[in-house]
């Protein structure tokens, strides 16, 4: 059975909300910096919105809303909007 975006989202809602709870103790004990835990949670919020993107993209791509879903597009691939915006 296919893992869904919404299974993917929960895990790591899960998974962030977990590091949150560890890594105080982890940097208090030296285990980890401070900066290092910071650019953890960094990257699996911005993957987390990146599914969150894909999952909204998803329902206007079956409800056939194409606005919503160009829309979309551009805030999960910053780059080829830019370079949509730049005329490349």
């Amino acid at each position: 059975m296919p893992v869904t975006i919404e299974d993917q989202i929960a895990c790591l809602k899960r998974e962030i909300a977990i590091r949150e709870g560890v890594y105080p103790k982890w940097i208090s004990n030296g285990r980890m910096k401070q900066s290092a835990a910071d650019l953890e949670i960094e990257r699996m919020t911005a993957a987390l919105h990146t599914l969150m993107n894909l999952e909204q993209l998803e329902k206007a791509v079956i409800g056939n809303d194409e606005e919503t879903g160009v829309e979309l597009l551009r805030r999960i691939f910053p780059l080829a909007a830019k370079i949509e915006a730049d005329g490349e």
